[in-house]
């Protein structure tokens, strides 16, 4: 398993490297990803070869304990025929987790009841027992949902379903980045064109069909929200900063720790003989190029004040030669000044 996921992170970072258009990138990644997939026992693709073998009346539960029909990512009382491939699956995620190619869930037509076991055209209630099979039905996206603590909305700008009451009421739709946004966010968000049909760039999932809850940065790239926390902790063990995988720019804004930094550069002076020591660097923040005094807790950018720092270059550094001699004259000055101790102490006792 080790070697099948370095193996998988080593095609990614080739791709996302690559000068390939972003949702070339991205097909690329999720077919990557597709052919390290484990594959499952697949069922039988023909309607009589199923009917014969007992398939139609194959039952999957969400919480088998509890009875739950559905799957382990949702509670549904149906299973879907693929249209791409005929095979019949519980959900879209079953599906894609199993083959190597992914479902249009769109174009899903027919779907067989898992109480009565008829194959049917999707509907929300069965056509030949009448079980509903979801709380929520989307004949757009052929989503069945039981789950009725669980709060969904289909938006037609996204083209598919959504986790929230719905549009207007507790999200809106942000055409450049092509994603809803709590309207909270909406209203004080960065305008990233297509921010969402990028792959998260901590765990390469793409992000715009993904099932984890996603935010969007200060920068407004976006990434999952776990992912955001394993970032952070990650980053707080090295960096001062902490900032977006994709840009650089910080994270948080926050005028507190540029003064804790200011504090600890002026609480920890650099040694004499890099005192004339100069830094070229770059703020990931405004962009701009500055020399300033090199310090190696941090540089601060002179335009904006953060300390969101990258070094380009040192300047009147000493050479290893003048370093090799200045640390030679510490060690004889040291060395005299021990001798010099010893000696007081020598006539100290005599005068006794």
């Amino acid at each position: 398993h080790a070697s099948r996921a370095a193996r998988l992170r080593a095609t990614i970072l080739e791709i996302n490297r690559s000068s390939l258009p972003p949702e070339e990138k991205s097909r690329r990644m999720q077919q990557a990803m597709a052919s390290m997939r484990t594959p499952v026992r697949e069922p039988l693709e023909d309607h009589a070869s199923l009917t014969a073998s007992g398939m139609l009346s194959h039952v999957t539960y969400h919480n088998e304990e509890g009875r739950v029909l559905g799957c382990p990512h949702y509670q549904r009382g149906c299973r879907v025929r693929a249209s791409c491939c005929k095979k019949i699956y519980t959900c879209r995620v079953c599906h894609d987790d199993a083959e190597e190619h992914s479902i249009n869930r769109h174009a899903t037509e027919r779907m067989v009841c898992m109480h009565c076991h008829a194959e049917q055209p999707c509907q929300q209630r069965c056509s030949s027992c009448g079980e509903e099979l979801g709380a929520y039905y989307c004949d757009v996206c052929r989503y069945w949902d039981n789950d009725t603590a669980k709060n969904i909305y289909h938006c037609p700008d996204c083209g598919i379903c959504r986790i929230g009451r719905g549009i207007g009421i507790d999200f809106l739709h942000c055409d450049k980045c092509q994603m809803c946004l709590s309207i909270a966010m909406h209203a004080s968000h960065t305008c990233v064109e297509g921010t969402s049909r990028n792959n998260c760039p901590v765990c390469y999932e793409y992000l715009f069909t993904s099932r984890d809850p996603v935010t969007v940065l200060r920068c407004g790239h976006t990434l999952h929200q776990e992912c955001k926390r394993r970032w952070i902790m990650t980053a707080m063990q090295t960096s001062l900063v902490v900032v977006c995988p994709l840009c650089n720019k910080s994270m948080f804004e926050s005028e507190e720790l540029n003064e804790e930094i200011d504090a600890m550069v002026a609480n920890q002076p650099m040694p004499a003989e890099f005192r004339d020591v100069q830094a070229r660097v770059l703020c990931n923040e405004c962009g701009e190029k500055s020399v300033v005094p090199w310090h190696f807790v941090s540089m601060k950018c002179p335009k904006c004040s953060t300390h969101n720092t990258r070094l380009l270059e040192r300047m009147n550094m000493p050479s290893e030669e003048e370093l090799r001699a200045l640390a030679q004259r510490r060690l004889v000055a040291a060395a005299a000044a021990m001798g010099m101790a010893r000696d007081g102490d020598s006539d100290e006792q005599g005068s006794g």
